[in-house]
């Protein structure tokens, strides 16, 4: 018996209904998927945590080119950080000691903050470094760099309510090696390992060999080796 027209549309509305309702789970279920999918992935760890010595940062670049234009942006850096500073101490403390080892690090406290400290306190001190010239020495055989930098600090202060200037020259010798410890100094490819440098005063409109004029003896030591430390 052959059914009603009425009932073959009713099944026909009932079949789209049906295909739309399954198609919208569908659409509705991959998104609560993906949603818990997302926070789950939230609640893993952002970063990797990786202490070996055969773990670098960075894949070792090849290019003379880069690696110089690297190593040269890092020493002018590090530059920055070490004499940047004020009568309350460096500019960039964290940045400074992340790019020191410890040995660097307390070479730095000691011979240059310690000394200098109480003289940039009274004479309410400010100085900044300008870096005239960076010279690299790679050392393949010690997977080392040494770099040679000379410049000027330009340091402005107060004695007795009038402000002076200075100007002196430093030179700086670094000695890089690969960042081994992510932990510690983050992601820069080099680290420090060893700081030297020497300050001499080169004009000044403040009379320092007057009697009751404010002391600040140049840091002077001796310049890097040509080798990376065993």
């Amino acid at each position: 018996m052959k059914k009603p027209s009425s009932a073959l549309f009713i099944s026909k509305e009932g079949l789209a209904t049906f295909w739309f309702m399954l198609a919208a789970a569908a659409v509705i279920g991959s998104g609560f998927y993906v949603h818990r999918l997302i926070k789950k992935t939230a609640l893993r760890p952002q970063f990797i945590i990786m202490e070996h010595s055969d773990v670098l940062p960075l894949t070792w670049e090849l290019d003379p080119e880069k690696v110089d234009r690297r190593d040269d942006g890092q020493t002018r850096l590090l530059m920055d950080s070490v004499f940047n500073k004020s009568p309350s101490g460096l500019d960039a403390d964290d940045r400074c000691k992340g790019l020191l080892s410890d040995d660097a690090w307390k070479w730095v406290q000691t011979e240059l903050l310690d000394k200098q400290k109480d003289a940039f306190r009274d004479g309410q001190i400010h100085q900044k470094v300008e870096v005239d010239t960076v010279s690299l020495r790679h050392l393949a055989d010690e997977n080392a760099t040494l770099a040679v930098v000379s410049g000027q600090l330009i340091r402005t202060g107060v004695y007795e309510g009038k402000l002076f200037n200075e100007v002196w020259a430093v030179k700086a010798d670094i000695l890089w090696l690969p960042n081994q410890s992510l932990l510690g100094h983050g992601r820069v490819p080099l680290i420090c390992h060893r700081f030297r440098c020497r300050e001499t005063p080169i004009a000044s409109t403040l009379r320092r060999t007057q009697e009751g004029a404010p002391p600040l003896p140049p840091s002077t030591s001796n310049p890097a080796p040509d080798a990376a430390p065993n």
